[in-house]
């Protein structure tokens, strides 16, 4: 029991505590389902007397679980679970008495506190920690010697978590996760009257499952390419007029998309032949994240870009960089909002 409580205690320690940069994060209520396989551990059978003792081996199961909750955008997010576990019984030995029937299943509302990890490479590890009540039964256990239990309980539960999420759109992630359960205090009745025993109920758990964070936007339109540059005049002592070229980004990422890189190589070709006196190159960012993150976000979304430019003939002396981060929306939106149209680099030549 000491093990078991150590073990949650220091999973809360590890979500809460553990210091990583604020990237930009979800936010917003979820649902969540998933499903897996339950490894279960042996379970003690203490009767009255060591002659009615003894030890209960559990097959490998399945289990299923739902869950709602909310994401608070710093990484946090608190949940109700409802999950389901179904193991059959292998073995429960007694002294003189061996082989083992029957089955257990635990139906279990827990509350849970979830810590996500952005490390901004797509995939997103998490570490979490649950208590609640769960409702263990315990059906025809019996053995050579005949019939021990068929009955249930609710016990107290805890469970920790350790998992990682995979964003395969703006609001719907893959997750796998590992999950410690533990009921621990179950009381049941005997099927020789005036007896019972004390047992605990405690697995090892894999699931696969997707979540689903409502109000995330819808992927945003491929950008539409820059038209071609107008041929140019007879040199003349005026300069041309400015040419504003804007590329966009998917949401937490400065690396450059195909459409970018095609609209960045008319960009380059109008520099080469206007010989710009000087190129701005500015960064945005959504509202989603924290001020400070956002800034360097679109400075790198910034740098990105020159580097292309760059790469593509255009002098790094020619270029200025600048990042707004979330302060000049191209679309205004609330605070938190993922807006795909605010996630650009601005490029003027003049």
């Amino acid at each position: 029991m000491k093990r078991s409580l150590a073990l949650a205690v220091s999973a809360i320690a590890l979500a809460a505590a553990a210091g990583t940069p604020a990237l930009a994060q979800s936010e917003g209520p979820y649902v969540a389902l998933g499903a897996g396989l339950v490894i279960p551990e042996d379970s003690d059978l203490d009767g009255p007397t060591a002659a009615t003792s003894g030890e209960v081996e559990f097959d490998n199961g399945w289990a299923a679980m739902i869950a709602g909750g909310y994401a608070w955008g710093n990484g946090l997010r608190t949940e109700l679970e409802f999950s389901y576990r179904d193991t059959g019984v292998d073995g429960i030995t007694t002294p003189g008495a061996v082989n083992g029937a029957g089955s257990a299943n635990a139906l279990a509302t827990m509350a849970n506190v979830l810590y996500d990890f952005d490390f901004g490479i797509g995939l997103k590890p998490y570490l979490g920690a649950g208590i609640g009540l769960a409702r263990v039964e315990a059906e025809n256990w019996r053995n050579s010697a005949g019939a021990i239990t068929d009955d249930g309980d609710i016990s107290w539960a805890w469970q920790g978590i350790a998992g990682a999420a995979y964003g395969i759109s703006d609001n719907v992630d893959l997750t796998l996760d590992y999950r410690y359960f533990s009921a621990p205090d179950l009381e049941l009745s005997g099927a020789t009257a005036g007896t019972s025993y004390d047992s605990e109920y405690q697995n090892h758990t894999v699931m696969l499952g997707v979540r689903y964070t409502f109000g995330a936007p819808p992927a945003p339109p491929p950008p539409a390419a820059a038209p071609a540059p107008a041929p140019q005049p007879e040199p003349v002592a005026q300069r041309p007029a400015p040419r504003d070229y804007l590329v966009f980004f998917e949401f937490d990422r400065a690396n450059l998309t195909p459409e970018a890189q095609s609209v960045l190589n008319q960009a380059a070709s109008t520099a080469s032949n206007n010989r710009p006196a000087v190129i701005n190159v500015t960064g945005h960012t959504d509202r989603a994240g924290s001020d400070q993150y956002n800034e360097r976000l679109s400075m790198r979304r910034a740098e990105a870009v020159a580097a292309y430019l760059e790469s593509q003939g255009v002098p790094r002396s020619a270029m200025a960089l600048d990042a707004e981060g979330e302060s000049q929306p191209l679309v205004p939106t609330a605070d938190g909002a993922r807006e795909p149209q605010n996630r650009r680099v601005m490029i003027r030549i003049q």
